[in-house]
């Protein structure tokens, strides 16, 4: 996969995980266990990553940019997969589980394209 296109595949499934957030956030409240704030502060929170990965990935140098969205990506599964071990309830262990192991596919696709672009890529 190219760089372009992961960067692409990855700000449309940000995007669509926020809108998701936001639009869902009092449905998956009692589900989940989490207050809806929260979950809504989360889709604030990945939206507002959704708009620096956009930028990253129209203007920044391509190498750039995937160095920087790998390495996020990165500590974004480490992250997600702490919170989903030490989670009590079993819904929201499977959906963290879920969304690292997507988030770390993403991080695989960006390495594979960086090691595909030539030094001086864009």
């Amino acid at each position: 996969m190219t760089g372009d296109r992961t960067l692409r595949l990855d700000v449309a499934y940000c995007a669509l995980a926020a809108l998701l957030l936001l639009t869902f956030a009092r449905l998956l409240a009692p589900l989940t266990g989490l207050p809806a704030t929260a979950l809504a502060a989360a889709g604030l929170g990945v939206l507002a990553w959704t708009a620096l990965l956009a930028y990253l990935t129209a203007v920044a140098p391509r190498r750039l940019a995937l160095r920087i969205v790998l390495a996020v990506n990165v500590v974004a599964t480490l992250a997600i997969a702490i919170t989903a071990a030490t989670s009590h309830d079993t819904l929201l262990t499977f959906l963290l589980a879920a969304v690292a192991a997507e988030v770390a596919a993403f991080a695989v696709t960006q390495a594979l394209a960086l090691r595909t672009l030539q030094p001086t890529a864009r």
